[in-house]
């Protein structure tokens, strides 16, 4: 039997650059959010970067549903056949526009129909250069 699961569709690599180019951003004022996140309580900056998190994560998947989507040439209802998963729902993941982001069964149906797989990996945080 082959393994299915070997071959990744979401790489979380381009992600992590993107949050840690996002945290050495300067805001308007000069300071930068990992600056702005540090003056702030516990509890506060753990919401803060919830947020941040879900939205770097809805958008990564976008970005990925809608290039494989693309290369693969295949259309809402062709997906929706092999999904069962509305069209308007696939088109709302692979813009981004998915309010909370897809949930992990519909990354697989998606998947399955593009030919692909979904590989997640939970990773150590990236590391403060400081």
């Amino acid at each position: 039997m082959t393994d299915t699961y070997s071959q990744p569709i979401i790489n979380t690599a381009p992600a992590a650059d993107e949050l840690k180019l996002l945290m050495e951003h300067r805001t308007p004022m000069g300071s930068t959010l990992k600056e702005l996140l540090a003056n702030l309580p516990k509890e506060e900056r753990l919401e803060v970067l919830k947020d941040v998190a879900g939205n770097l994560a809805r958008d990564v998947a976008a970005e990925l549903v809608h290039s494989e989507i693309s290369k693969a040439g295949k259309g809402l209802r062709q997906i929706e056949k092999e999904t069962g998963l509305q069209p308007a729902v696939i088109s709302r993941i692979a813009t981004g526009y998915h309010k909370n982001g897809p949930d992990l069964s519909s990354l697989f149906k998606i998947a399955l129909a593009l030919g692909k797989t979904v590989h997640i990996t939970f990773e150590d945080p990236i590391e403060d250069d400081d």
